[in-house]
């Protein structure tokens, strides 16, 4: 019997059963494809964040002082100390290695160039580095896609890039020459004799920081004009990773992470928070030092906490949007039934039947709606993955249960006050209009 009335109450009352469903569709495919975004949002904004620099530094452990100015490396107070170039396929080994987007190393040293002192700095542009799943392409280009270039990446070991500052006070364009004078180095076993080599200008480099001040060579070029084959004084390592939680800020207030419980350390370890993977990397350079770039890994994890929380108060005013949705049609659909509400009261049945019969026409509505609003919430989803972060937004099944109960929640509170009202009338008053 009860079936039976809801199913006539919501044929007659098709078109505010309508209203209902639309507005709680467009409730539940904003928030389902919203939690669909976010699922993968660590993933995203990690990559998106990578276009903007490394977040890792991995150096040789030393005993020296470095001196830079403006953060250009002029010097050191003892012996330097470096890595091998060879070795830089580890970085590729670790737990995390898939995390691992790219690095790119460097090696500096003082040339003479167009009459004044400038830093060498020797790297890779575009590097493929053999690791146990095939070849890995890595490079400044890779790494540093927002470095602007006029001209050329140099494609050979007699090309340059030059940083915009000396290239203004040198008057050099992409095509002009450049004799750099090494004079006399010091390398890994003593003094060698310096080198002149001339070279031509492939690209001039903008980037907004003391790069702009340095000429860059091919890291091997680098190294046999300063007299140090096969070494390397810093890598800047770009890694995806997952903003620290209360695991993470606990683990990082110790001396060592294993003092962690077994299970805590286990799950530390296989997450990928910026100190477990250069804990890793630690790991596989046990002459080496690696430490997180704090300012982009922490603008990582401010931007990532401020998008969910975005994604959460759009979610709530989509929530209590359709909940009033449903309590406006509710309203107008208890005054219409006044009549027939009397009826039924004066006929004996109780406030649970009358209440179980609204809430029931919610439910079904809010079940189409919640349904429907999944659909196009994964629509919806597919679409910012495409237009905001240009890759595919991962299909997630579980959103589907998350997604119909959303919309059931939403349909019965939204319904709540109409119904109130509706087992709170008299048989008297409302038969009496």
């Amino acid at each position: 019997m009860l079936l039976h009335l809801v199913k006539d109450s919501l044929v007659r009352r098709r078109r505010r059963v309508a209203l209902a469903a639309f507005s709680l569709l467009v409730g539940t495919a904003l928030i389902s494809s919203l939690l669909t975004v976010s699922l993968d949002i660590e993933d995203k904004v990690g990559r998106e964040m990578r276009a903007f620099g490394a977040n890792i530094l991995l150096a040789p452990k030393s005993e020296t002082v470095p001196v830079e100015i403006a953060g250009m490396p002029v010097g050191e107070v003892g012996e330097r100390s470096f890595l091998k170039d060879e070795d830089l396929a580890r970085l590729k080994t670790i737990f995390w290695k898939n995390n691992i987007n790219g690095f790119v190393p460097f090696l500096y040293g003082n040339v003479g160039a167009g009459g004044e002192q400038v830093v060498l700095a020797g790297t890779w542009f575009a590097h493929d580095v053999p690791t146990e799943k095939g070849t890995f392409e890595t490079g400044a280009r890779k790494v540093y896609p927002w470095w602007q270039v006029e001209g050329d990446w140099p494609q050979s070991r007699d090309e340059l890039l030059v940083g915009r500052d000396l290239a203004d006070r040198l008057s050099l364009v992409p095509g002009d020459r450049l004799k750099l004078d090494v004079g006399t180095v010091s390398g890994n076993g003593g003094p060698a004799a310096g080198l002149n080599r001339d070279f031509r200008v492939s690209g001039v480099v903008s980037t907004g920081g003391y790069e702009e001040g340095q000429v860059f060579a091919d890291l091997a070029e680098a190294q046999e004009l300063l007299g140090l084959p096969g070494r390397v004084e810093k890598v800047h390592v770009s890694a995806l990773t997952k903003p620290p939680d209360d695991l993470a800020r606990r683990a990082k207030l110790l001396e060592d992470p294993k003092e962690l419980p077994g299970d805590e350390y286990d799950k530390w370890y296989c997450s990928p928070y910026i100190d477990a993977i250069t804990y890793q990397i630690e790991e596989a350079f046990p002459d080496g030092e690696a430490k997180p770039v704090r300012q982009v890994a922490e603008a990582e994890g401010a931007f990532l906490g401020k998008l969910k929380l975005l994604f959460v108060l759009i979610a709530a005013v989509a929530a209590v949007t359709s909940a009033l949705g449903v309590t406006a049609t509710m309203s107008a659909t208890v005054n219409e039934r006044r009549a027939e509400i009397g009826l039924m009261k004066a006929l004996g049945a109780e406030n649970s039947h009358i209440a179980g019969q609204f809430l029931l026409e919610a439910a079904l509505t809010g079940l189409a709606g919640g349904v429907a609003g999944y659909g196009i919430g994964i629509g919806l989803a597919a679409l910012i993955g495409r237009q905001v972060f240009d890759s595919p937004t991962s299909f997630s099944l579980p959103v589907l249960p998350f997604a119909i109960l959303t919309s059931l929640v939403i349909a019965l509170l939204g319904s709540a006050m109409p119904v109130r009202r509706a087992v709170r009338l008299q048989p008297t008053q409302a038969l009496k209009g």
